[in-house]
């Protein structure tokens, strides 16, 4: 290794401890916020406690349970596609999948079964 490259892998790894810094200033303070936040929610609770509000207290503690990551959340997420901007073998997948997802409609119309009928003349007899 010459002289500039180990000056040039110096630079990265300074840039790269000056990013870990940042990064565990930024956690730090998301960690004194959320017990900051929990601190609140305990006031909340016992409040809710005293004055027998019962679902405020429940909402506390479930809250409190998502901050500190001991309830599993569900997140959907939702991407909108414009029909334009997909070819036409996307838009082909994207239908059949639609398609094979949905339930089968029943297909409620009358049929018929039996069936009479009777010759009608042209009128010359």
């Amino acid at each position: 290794m010459n002289e500039h490259d180990a000056i040039a892998r110096i630079k990265r790894l300074s840039h790269s401890i000056n990013c870990a810094d940042e990064i565990a200033e930024v956690i730090e303070r998301l960690i004194k916020e959320r017990d900051g936040l929990v601190e609140k929610l305990d006031v909340i609770h016992e409040r809710a406690m005293q004055e027998e509000a019962f679902p405020s207290a429940i909402n506390a503690v479930k809250t409190q349970a998502q901050l500190l990551g001991y309830m599993d959340q569900v997140v959907t997420i939702n991407h909108n596609v414009r029909a334009a901007e997909l070819s036409l073998e996307d838009l082909r997948a994207l239908v059949s999948k639609e398609l094979s997802e949905r339930p089968a409609l029943e297909d409620n119309s009358p049929s018929i079964i039996e069936a009479e009928y009777s010759e009608v003349g042209d009128g010359a007899d």
